[in-house]
């Protein structure tokens, strides 16, 4: 038993290492990647930023496209978390719809996301798959949390009947308004908070009204100029 209790803590601890091995090789390939692009970046380049050899690095990835979806998943897996932890299951849809807003912007105008932004853009036409990648996984992380709450609004008939999927990529369309634009085109460097609320209030107001249920009227209508 002891030995074998001892040999499960060995196993544990090298998967952790082996774990936390993966996630530094991830972070020097990220900031690899947003500083010197794609196409610049080679496996030869990160092995040497990590100090190991090109062999360690091919024990965890095979090839760089590899790499780069890794870091793509993980992404993902965090904008889907943060974006989860700010819908309040007992709030009004309204209120989720800008908490969820206001994290999503946020996280979109952050230096980061930013320079992951350009970096897609820019490759992805010697690279189609970049641009694929990541709109499934990066920028599809936001959209299903988009389409559990539409599709939970539908039900509740606050949203009109529709394809959830079609009325969450209108809202995460909308996110990206003024504040993103002025970024990424490099117009200024930061924008502040009450940016970010006037971005939030225009798109929620267009969201809400663009997916409103039909009004039925209970009485005939009643011409209000007589």
């Amino acid at each position: 038993m002891n030995a074998a209790g001892n040999g499960s803590r060995t196993s544990s601890r090298r998967e952790g290492r082996r774990a936390e091995r993966r996630e530094a090789i991830l972070d020097v390939a990220e900031r690899a990647f947003l500083r010197n692009g794609y196409a610049h970046t080679t496996m030869s380049s990160i092995a040497v930023q990590l100090g190991g050899s090109k062999s360690t690095l091919w024990a965890y990835f095979s090839t760089k496209e590899e790499l780069f979806t890794a870091i793509l998943l993980r992404t993902a897996h965090q904008l889907r978390t943060r974006l989860q932890a700010v819908i309040v299951v007992d709030a009004c849809f309204e209120t989720n719809l800008r908490r969820f807003c206001h994290q999503y912007i946020s996280l979109m105008c952050s230096p980061e996301s930013i320079a992951a932004h350009r970096l897609i853009v820019a490759e992805t036409t010697r690279f189609p798959n970049l641009g694929k990648m990541f709109f499934e996984h990066a920028l599809g992380a936001a959209r299903q949390v988009l389409i559990q709450m539409v599709a939970g609004a539908i039900h509740e008939q606050i949203v009109a009947p529709q394809d959830p999927s079609v009325a969450a990529e209108l809202l995460r369309s909308l996110c990206y308004g003024r504040c993103f634009q002025q970024l990424i085109f490099g117009l200024c460097d930061t924008v502040s908070d009450d940016e970010i609320v006037q971005d939030i209030n225009v798109a929620i107001a267009t969201f809400l009204r663009a997916t409103a249920p039909a009004i039925r009227l209970e009485r005939p209508f009643r011409d209000l100029r007589k």
